[in-house]
């Protein structure tokens, strides 16, 4: 999967954007270091996706977005209510939810202090 993305990212010409293979409950990077973080087809991958949101949580700069977009034909598909339960644990504020059938994408904003 990095590998394809690196191609399309390349072919963008984006010079931006970097690619870490690793833990998704143990993130490499220090606290508030992203603008947007998204996870398409991956909350079902995650042994506990409690702690990989958490992680993003910590990673995602204030008022940084948070992107979840999951497709049904997954075989580990997460359902919509189950992301924002997952999301709304970490004080991350629901954006905006856009849906059609099952697929699903949630955008989320994290702001400082909010429970």
């Amino acid at each position: 999967m990095l590998e394809k993305a690196k191609r399309k990212i390349i072919k963008a010409g984006l010079t931006n954007v970097t690619f870490t293979q690793g833990d998704a409950t143990n993130l490499p990077y220090s606290d508030n270091t992203f603008d947007v973080v998204f996870l398409v087809a991956v909350l079902g991958e995650i042994s506990n996706p409690f702690l990989c949101i958490s992680e993003i949580h910590r990673v995602l700069k204030p008022y940084g977005l948070l992107s979840i977009t999951e497709q049904p034909g997954d075989p580990d598909f997460s359902p919509m209510p189950v992301a924002k339960k997952l999301v709304k644990k970490t004080w991350i504020h629901s954006y905006r939810a856009t849906w059609q059938g099952k697929n699903y994408t949630l955008n989320f904003i994290k702001i400082p202090n909010y429970s």
